[in-house]
């Protein structure tokens, strides 16, 4: 079975890359978690498509001088929130309340 990889798989390939893998592989952990699409005739043009588009976007950034970014790196878009802000901070444990108190030896 062919599938075109959505995402870098380890000793498999990088995203874009079409590799046949077995066909239980692909049906049954790649496809369900959204890593690979099957390399249908219509998602093969989707893919060659979006190669495009990147090859032509990556193009742009160049001339418009954002080439000294580093590849790959993906920018976020909300810094990580203070560490005051956490919805969930966990229950302070004070005192020696709930411990088992260590028994005398008579």
């Amino acid at each position: 079975m062919k599938v075109i990889l959505k995402q870098d798989v380890e000793k498999l390939g990088k995203a874009g890359e079409i590799v046949k893998v077995a066909p239980g592989y692909g049906r049954n952990y790649l496809i369900p978690r959204k890593i690979a699409l099957e390399a249908t005739p219509g998602n093969l043009k989707i893919s060659e498509i979006e190669r495009t588009v990147g090859a032509r976007r990556d193009q742009r950034d160049k001339q418009a001088g954002r080439a000294d970014q580093v590849p790959g790196r993906i920018p976020r878009a909300h810094p990580a929130a203070p560490r005051s802000d956490r919805a969930y901070q966990g229950r302070r444990r004070t005192g020696t309340r709930g411990l088992a108190q260590p028994q005398s030896r008579i």
